[in-house]
């Protein structure tokens, strides 16, 4: 019976394991998203998912505000005629912040997030071969 009880009592004193909530998934037709990084709330961004223009969440005096982040040409990057869904994306590494990337989920464009000290932080674009 005490074997049973100290047992018991083990398995109480076991943590539930929490689940961390990195994502949420919008409606369908939802023109805007917030992506945050697991890693650090600083990787916070805002998606334009129909245009793919971003803004990353910045600390000033007064209050948090979205500053945007300039991207680089991509050929890549058309828009399919006809197509009036949203067509961007962010992924973001759970390990490292060099894993951040926009896509163009129709075409398959792709950007690789920068920071800069000079620039801030800017979307290179990914070529593919041909």
């Amino acid at each position: 019976m005490v074997v049973i009880f100290i047992a018991s009592l083990q398995l109480l004193a076991q943590e539930v394991p929490t689940v961390a909530t990195e994502k949420t998934t919008p409606p369908t037709t939802a023109k805007y998203e917030i992506v945050q990084s697991p890693r650090a709330m600083k990787e916070t961004y805002l998606l334009d998912r129909y245009t793919g223009q971003t803004w990353t969440l910045v600390k000033t005096d007064k209050r948090p505000k979205w500053e945007a982040i300039t991207a680089e040409v991509n050929l890549d990057d058309i828009k399919p005629s006809g197509f009036t869904g949203p067509l961007y994306q962010i992924s973001i590494s759970g390990v490292a912040a060099k894993g951040t990337y926009l896509i163009n989920t129709a075409t398959g464009a792709t950007w690789i997030l920068f920071s800069d000290p000079e620039q801030g932080k800017f979307w290179g674009a990914i070529t593919k071969d041909k």
